[in-house]
Order: structure tokens, then sequence, then C-alpha cells
């Protein structure tokens, strides 16, 4: 049963895939966040819409992974009405600071309130990984979570476990966005690595 038509949510961003750090480590960052508003439809179709000063690389869509981390989850909890996603950001860079996995918490954070479904955080982030290519945790995780997040899955049970630690409210980071095009995105750069890496 639905509790409510509309949410206004705001997802902080995140750092991830850093040095010794890639797949496991994880920051929340206060700024900049991405705004979703998230309007019930009427039937089971979920439409996304994008504000952004960014323009997406050629063959990506803004919104697109909050819309298939959801699809996903109505259909988990047998929900037939459908969405329309509004992402608005005032300068968030795309490919860049986890837009992706903010896209996904904010979607499935927003659809939990107003289906009224309580949820664990360590569930946000695994039903919002869906939305991510091979459903990597670490991004998710720091725009659920916020502070300091170490992820690793135990090679015995494949089972994730998502450890939170607090930072100074003072700490600052320096993080530089270069310009170069890459090809093949992060799952590229885990083959460069050519190492096994556990999110």
């Amino acid at each position: 049963m639905r509790i409510m038509d509309k949410v206004v949510i705001e997802v902080p961003s995140s750092s991830a895939n850093v040095g010794l750090g890639y797949d496991v480590w994880c920051v929340g960052l206060e700024q900049p966040n991405l705004k979703l508003t998230y309007t019930s439809l009427p039937n089971f179709e979920i439409t996304v819409e994008s504000t952004s000063p960014f323009k997406a690389p050629d063959g990506r869509h803004l919104g697109y992974a909050g819309k298939a981390a959801l699809e996903k989850f109505l259909r988990d909890n047998l929900r037939t009405e459908g969405a329309h996603l509004y992402y608005e950001d005032n300068g968030y860079p795309v490919g860049g600071l986890g837009r992706s996995g903010a896209e996904t918490v904010g979607a499935i954070m927003a659809a939990a309130v107003i289906y009224g479904i309580s949820m664990s955080r360590d569930q946000i982030i695994r039903a919002s990984a869906r939305g991510e290519p091979g459903e990597h945790k670490d991004n998710v995780a720091a725009s659920t979570n916020g502070r300091f997040n170490i992820i690793f899955t135990s090679p015995h049970t494949n089972t994730p476990s998502i450890d939170c630690y607090d930072v100074p409210a003072n700490l600052g980071l320096a993080i530089g966005i270069s310009s170069y095009q890459k090809t093949g995105g992060t799952e590229a750069g885990r083959m460069i690595l050519r190492s096994p890496v556990e999110s």
C-alpha cells in the first residue's frame, strides 16, 4: 500500500576506487549532492528526467542507474505502480564522485518511504547496488551511510559486510576530476589491476 505520492530526497556524493582501497574503501561527501523528486505513477512505468550543468558521456543517460535499481526493487516487493524520477544538481560531475550510486540510493530510499517499507542500511545498500554494473557496493555504501566505509565480502559465504567509521567533521579532501575521457569505465580499471577485488 502506498502511503504518499511524492518524496523529495537529497543524497550525498561519494569518493571510491582510489589507491589501495579500490572497490573496498569509500567516503561520503557533504558536497555536492543529488536531489531526487520521486512521484508515483499509476502504471508500472518508470520515467527519468534530469537537470544538470554537466553533459553525460556518450552512451550514458543520467538517472538510469536509479531506474534500473528501482525496477528490480518494485518487482521484488510486488508493486505494480511506477514512478517519475526527477534528478537535479547544481554541479555534480558526471562520471565522478559516485553519481550513479547516488541515483540508485535516492530511488531506493524514496521508494521505501513511499510504500512504508522498513529497511536497514545494509538492505538499502544491497538493493541500490543492483542498479550498478557488477552490483558493486562501494559508492552506494558511502551515499547511504556517509562517513568512511569499508566493504568486505566473505569468500566463504559471499555475503558483504559493511563497516562504517566516523571521520572528523572538519576533514577535508582534495579530489581532482580529470578531463581525460576513459573508455570502459571503472571496469577497465579493474582489468588493469588484474587482481581479484571484492566489494
